[in-house]
C-alpha cells in the first residue's frame, strides 16, 4: 500500500511540475516585478505609517499595536491572529492597515524575495518542473523523432560555444603566469600596483600581491572545467574504461548509455547541485547553517531570532584569506555552473542515444553512406575551389607580365651618361 501511495505522490508531483512549468513564466514576470518595485513600495508605506504612528500615539493605541508584532518573522500573519484570538479587539482596522504598513516599511524590502529566490533552487518545485520540462520533451520526440535530434544538437551547439570560449581561459593563464615571473625575476617585485597615475581601478586596493595573481590562476583553471567538462563529455574527451561496452553491437552500446545517464550520470549531477547550492549560498550570503534540511530563513529586516532557523546577513563576494584570491565564493559558483551544464549535457546526451538505438541498422547505415558521401562532396567542392583560385592567379600573372613588357621603361626614354 505504501508502494502504491509513493507513485501517487509521485505522479501528483509530475503533474503539479506540468503545471508549475506552464506557469513558470506568469510567476517569474510577478517575482522581478515584486523585486524592483519593493522599494518604491517600501518608501511609499514608510511615508503613509509616519501619520498613522502619530495618530495612535494620540489614543495611546501604539504601544499595544506593537507589543502584538514585536518579534515576528511574519508580520501579517501575526496581526491576524492577534485579532482572531481577541488580543486587539477594539480598532481592528487600523491594526491590520498598521500591520500591513511596518510589513512593507522595511530596512531591506527586497530581501523576501531574495530569500525566495534561494530556497526554490533547492525546492522539489524546480526539480520537477525540469522533470516535467524533460519528460515533455521526450514523450513529444517519441511521436516525433526529429525533435530528439534537434534537442540533442542545440544542447551540443550550446555548451560547445561555452567551451570553446572558455579554453580562451588557458591563454590567460600562460600570460598571467608569465606577467608573475617576470615581474618577480626582472623586478624583483612582490606586487601589482592597480592605482596608476592616482586612477584607482580596484576600489579599496593599490597593490595586490604575487600570491594573489598566483591563486588567482585556481580560479581561471575551475572556469575552465565548469565550463568545458559538458564539452568534453560531447567529444568523448573524458577518460573511460571498457569492459563490454565495446564488444556490444551499436544499438545494445546505445541502451547501455541511456541506462548509464539515468542511473550515474542524472543523479551524481543532481546530488552535486543539491550540495553545491547550499555551499554556495552560505559562502555568498552567509546563511547560518543553511542545508537540505532548511526550509525558512529569516531576512535582515527580523530583529528577533527564532532557534534552529538560519538567518540572512548579506552579500559577500570576499573571504580573509591572507594574500591569497580572495572571491573564494566564486568557486562555489561554479560548482553550481558544472552541475547545471553538465545535467543539461545529459538530457541531450539522452535524447541522442534513444534516437540512435531505436533507428534500424539499415537506416543507420543509409545515413552514414549519406553522411560521408556530403563529406565527400563537401571535399571535391573545397578542392575544385581551390584548383579555381589558383587557375585564376596563373591567367592572371601572365596577362600582368605582358602588360608590364608593353610599358616602355623609364630608363630608355633618357639618354645614357656620356651620350651625344
Amino acid at each position: 500500500m505504501a508502494f502504491v501511495n509513493g507513485i501517487v505522490f509521485l505522479l501528483q508531483q509530475i503533474a503539479l511540475g506540468f503545471v508549475n512549468l506552464v506557469l513558470a513564466p506568469y510567476k517569474a514576470g510577478l517575482w522581478l516585478w515584486g523585486a524592483f518595485s519593493a522599494e518604491g513600495r517600501a518608501d511609499d508605506a514608510a511615508a503613509a505609517l509616519v501619520p498613522l504612528e502619530a495618530k495612535l500615539a494620540e489614543t495611546g493605541e501604539l504601544s499595544a499595536f506593537e507589543a502584538a508584532i514585536d518579534g515576528q518573522p511574519d508580520i501579517l500573519a501575526a496581526a491576524a491572529q492577534a485579532v482572531d484570538s481577541g488580543a486587539i479587539a477594539a480598532n481592528t482596522a487600523e491594526f491590520l492597515e498598521f500591520a500591513r504598513l511596518k510589513s512593507l516599511a522595511v530596512e531591506f524590502p527586497a530581501d523576501p524575495f531574495i530569500v525566495s529566490a534561494l530556497l526554490y533552487g533547492k525546492s522539489s518545485e524546480l526539480f520537477f518542473s525540469l522533470f516535467a520540462l524533460v519528460l515533455g520533451l521526450l514523450i513529444a520526440g517519441l511521436i516525433y523523432r526529429p525533435i530528439l535530434r534537434s534537442v540533442a544538437g542545440g544542447i551540443n551547439t550550446f555548451n560547445g560555444t561555452l567551451g570553446k570560449l572558455a579554453s580562451w581561459f588557458a591563454l590567460l593563464m600562460a600570460l598571467q603566469q608569465i606577467m608573475i615571473i617576470f615581474l618577480q625575476q626582472v623586478f624583483r617585485a612582490n606586487g601589482l600596483p592597480i592605482s596608476f597615475f592616482g586612477l584607482e581601478l580596484v576600489p579599496g586596493d593599490d597593490v595586490l600581491t604575487m600570491p594573489w595573481f598566483a591563486t588567482e590562476l585556481m580560479l581561471y583553471n575551475a572556469i575552465i572545467i565548469a565550463f568545458a567538462c559538458a564539452y568534453t563529455f560531447m567529444e568523448e574527451g573524458h577518460v573511460r574504461v571498457d569492459l563490454i561496452y565495446g564488444a556490444m553491437n551499436r544499438r545494445v552500446r546505445h541502451w547501455m548509455d541511456v541506462v548509464g545517464t539515468l542511473i550515474f550520470l542524472f543523479p551524481s549531477m543532481i546530488g552535486l547541485w543539491w550540495v553545491s547550492w547550499h555551499l554556495a549560498i552560505n559562502k555568498v550570503f552567509q546563511i547560518t547553517s543553511f542545508n537540505p534540511l532548511t526550509t525558512e530563513i529569516l531576512t535582515r529586516n527580523f530583529e528577533g531570532r527564532i532557534t534552529g532557523i538560519p538567518s540572512f546577513k548579506q552579500l559577500n563576494w570576499n573571504t580573509s584569506t591572507g594574500e591569497n584570491f580572495s572571491h573564494v565564493p566564486l568557486y562555489y559558483i561554479l560548482l553550481l555552473v558544472l552541475a547545471g551544464l553538465m545535467t543539461i549535457q545529459a538530457t541531450g546526451f539522452l535524447f541522442s542515444s534513444i534516437d540512435k538505438a531505436l533507428t534500424p541498422d539499415a537506416e543507420h547505415n543509409r545515413k552514414t553512406r549519406e553522411g560521408e558521401d556530403a563529406d565527400v562532396m563537401r571535399e571535391a567542392e573545397r578542392a575544385a575551389a581551390a584548383l579555381a583560385t589558383k587557375a585564376d592567379s596563373n591567367a592572371a600573372a601572365p596577362s600582368a607580365t605582358a602588360k608590364q613588357d608593353k610599358t616602355p621603361s623609364s630608363d630608355a626614354s633618357q639618354p645614357a651618361l656620356g651620350s651625344a
